[in-house]
């Protein structure tokens, strides 16, 4: 987007490295952060969160949860334009400026990434903590089947409803032209 300034450095190449080699991040909060990282050209990362949540993977209010947590952590920061907030993947400020570091150079920097995110979380309650999964039926014998049967009729109905939908935009398209 024109006329935003961009409130940090553009990370270096090697910052993903880093990200991913965080054992205090995670994983979802990893994807979180480097897929607002590649969305951002420079002028940041205009893409809406439903989006963004969906290219991820993850439902819309997880994505929201890890993405404030990666804010209040100094990995993203926010520009609000105009009622719409522009996404800035960043990196600590005190994160060499080099273009290239080593693997050993990457894995100090991790630690130390760490080592600021157990310091802020005892400061801070984390705002983003992975659910437990649903208690799901018993994985053996008929409980097994009628699950599978279940999903797999679910699954047949949401493709029915989608080639349904795909011919009444085929329908539209056609009356239209």
């Amino acid at each position: 987007m024109k006329g935003v300034r961009r409130p940090t450095p553009r990370p270096k190449p090697w910052a993903h490295d880093v990200i991913r080699a965080s054992y205090r991040l995670p994983a979802e909060a990893k994807l979180v952060w480097r897929i607002i990282s590649e969305f951002d050209s420079g002028q940041g990362c205009w893409a809406g969160d439903a989006l963004l949540a969906q290219l991820v993977g993850i439902p819309l209010d997880r994505f929201r949860s890890f993405r404030d947590t990666l804010e209040a952590a100094d990995l993203l920061r926010v520009v609000h334009v105009g009622g719409r907030a522009i996404w800035f993947a960043a990196v600590p400020a005190d994160f060499p400026d080099d273009m290239k570091l080593e693997r050993e150079d990457k894995l100090h920097l991790a630690e130390r990434l760490d080592r600021a995110l157990a310091a802020s979380a005892a400061s801070h309650p984390p705002v983003a903590k992975p659910q437990p999964a649903p208690a799901s039926p018993s994985t053996t014998g008929p409980e097994l089947v009628k699950t599978v049967t279940d999903a797999l009729d679910g699954d047949r109905a949401f493709e029915e409803s989608r080639r349904r939908a795909r011919a009444r935009l085929a329908q539209a398209r056609g009356s239209a032209a």
